[in-house]
């Protein structure tokens, strides 16, 4: 009995002392800056000749809002993104334009992931065409088509093992053209649960390094590919958007990680491969970036024919003759517009790849909270977390009963 009322004296003591033995084992690592080890392909590769062969497909349909060939176009990437086993769907809204309203249909396909499946990479790019564009080739039947081939990669890569363990959204955006009514759409009627962590925008690249630049009267040796991603320095797109530190670090980490695999990884020169904030974007990575989410454009020459002062990157998009044949005349042959498809090709699959493993070992280290009647000051201990505040709580025992066991014989000296 005087044991006990000795322990009770210094419960508090007890109490704290594994309050903070406990917690100093309870919340895992201290995550420090990220280091981007390159992405294990599994000797499976995305592949440039299916790129060529789907925009090839894809560009034979007069793809403007309202047109037979539109609907045959969502009907393909429908059945493409289904016969790969993907959770397929249409997410159908209505386009307010000018000449008339018009039903627009963004095509998804989701490959869930394994733990998280609330989390999601997004992997996307616009289908739809300009009026002008009866075939729509590189504005942007390429992206479309690269977002298939991603999306049949990704199956094919995570066959044989477990994952991913976030989802992946591979999405054809419809109405891009005059606004970008389909992402915008997405974004705004997504499910509350749903996080996205990334997006990779694919729109009119192909004609990029290390593809020759072959333009009468350029000074430049190839054309670009511009990486325009989420601003990390100037914000001036989106100066009416309070983004906060935890945003920043968010886009930071992102263009890095970009950076890494463009020039790091694999050499390419950053003359002509542009990692860069976005800041003059038109296409569908600018809502994801307005809604904090970390996003990169892929986009190679980019300039009106009518354009003065420029003869670098003069192109044909939103014209008739936006075709496959002026894309390889443009190139340089076949060949060399393959080469400028691998290099899109390299880096999307390998930013996402990349993006996949930050999201897990960030998930993997930043356990979901707990409610207190499911475990309290326990639920983020691990087995580590348990024997260490064992151990502690009987050496604390111990130090009170010798303690006790001391006052007792003071005592009785005294006496």
């Amino acid at each position: 009995m005087v044991f006990l009322r000795f322990l009770k004296g210094n419960i508090i003591i007890m109490i704290s002392c594994f309050i903070l033995t406990s917690s100093s084992f309870s919340s895992g690592f201290v995550q420090e800056e990220p280091q981007f080890a390159k992405p294990q392909s599994n000797g499976i590769q995305p592949s440039a000749e299916n790129v060529h062969s789907e925009i090839d497909i894809i560009s034979d349909w007069y793809r403007y809002l309202g047109t037979s060939g539109h609907k045959t176009a969502e009907d393909y990437i429908y059945s493409k993104f289904e016969s790969f086993g993907l959770n397929t769907s249409l997410q159908e809204y209505t386009v307010n334009r000018i000449d008339g309203n018009a039903r627009g249909a963004n095509v998804l396909g989701l490959l869930e992931g394994t733990l998280e499946p609330k989390k999601w990479l997004v992997i996307g790019g616009h289908y739809d065409a300009n009026i002008r564009a009866t075939h729509g080739a590189y504005d942007n039947a390429a992206g479309a088509a690269t977002v298939i081939e991603l999306a049949r990669y990704f199956v094919e890569y995570y066959q044989n093992q477990d994952g991913p363990e976030i989802s992946t959204l591979f999405a054809t955006w419809d109405a891009e053209e005059g606004g970008g009514a389909g992402s915008s759409y997405f974004l705004e009627n997504l499910p509350p649960e749903i996080k996205i962590v990334a997006y990779i925008n694919l729109d009119m690249y192909s004609l990029n390094y290390p593809i020759k630049n072959s333009i009468p009267g350029s000074s430049e040796e190839f054309f670009k590919l511009y990486l325009y991603a989420s601003p990390i320095v100037d914000f001036s797109k989106y100066s009416d958007i309070d983004y906060n530190d935890s945003i920043i670090d968010n886009f930071t980490i992102f263009q890095d990680l970009l950076k890494d695999i463009s020039y790091t990884q694999n050499g390419y020169p950053p003359e002509w491969v542009l990692v860069m904030d976005d800041t003059d974007g038109a296409s569908d990575h600018k809502f994801f970036i307005r809604k904090s989410i970390p996003a990169v454009w892929f986009r190679g020459m980019n300039e009106y024919p009518k354009d003065e002062g420029d003869l670098n990157e003069r192109n044909f998009k939103h014209t008739p003759v936006d075709t496959l044949e002026t894309m390889e005349l443009y190139a340089g042959g076949k060949s060399e517009l393959l080469k400028g498809i691998s290099t899109g090709l390299t880096i999307s699959y390998q930013l996402a790849l990349g993006v996949l493993n930050l999201s897990a070992a960030q998930g993997s280290s930043e356990p979901e909270p707990q409610e207190a009647e499911e475990g309290g000051i326990f639920s983020d201990m691990g087995p580590t977390g348990y024997l260490i505040a064992v151990v502690a709580v009987i050496i604390i025992l111990g130090i009170l009963y010798n303690l006790w066991v001391r006052n007792k014989r003071s005592k009785q000296n005294v006496q």
